[in-house]
């Protein structure tokens, strides 16, 4: 091994972590329903502007009938959502949590518990009111995804 020092300092090591770690993260929103349209670039901001939660087997995400005040993307693992304790469905990477709550404030209308450790990014809704503003693309692409939800609930009652 050569005696000559390291070119990659402790802080070049931690921007190229960080680099990773949102190319990683825009990589996996951009798989999702929810973000799916949106360009590259939007969704960094996404990413730079959320935080990042992590949380074990069985823990809760969000509870039925509290105040929405934030939305959820999984980036790893797996969610069980219920209803008045039925389970109603099951979310997994790249899905989008309690986005409901964001765009009609109110109660949640369902609950969510991790089915293993997994990790999030939790945006709140300052942060999503002011990338509204910045990228208005992403109105356009939430507004897609709601209606893709809708036309698939209407198949499933039809």
């Amino acid at each position: 091994m050569s005696n000559l020092p390291s070119r990659t300092t402790g802080e070049d090591h931690a921007t190229n972590t960080t680099e990773s770690l949102l190319v990683e993260r825009v990589a996996i929103l951009s798989q999702g329903d929810f973000f799916s349209s949106l360009p590259m670039h939007v969704l960094a901001a996404v990413v730079k502007a959320s935080h990042y939660v992590a949380l074990g087997s069985g823990d809760i995400v969000m509870s039925e009938g509290e105040h929405g005040d934030c939305m959820f993307a999984i980036l790893a693992g797996s969610v069980e959502i219920t209803v008045e304790g039925k389970a109603i469905r099951h979310c997994s990477s790249g899905d989008v949590l309690g986005d409901l709550g964001l765009l009609v404030p109110g109660l949640r209308s369902a609950t969510a518990v991790c089915a293993v450790a997994s990790g999030f990014l939790r945006i709140d809704a300052p942060v999503l009111d002011e990338l509204l503003l910045d990228y208005p693309e992403i109105g356009s692409g939430i507004i897609a995804s709601l209606v893709r939800r809708l036309r698939v609930a209407g198949d499933t009652n039809a």
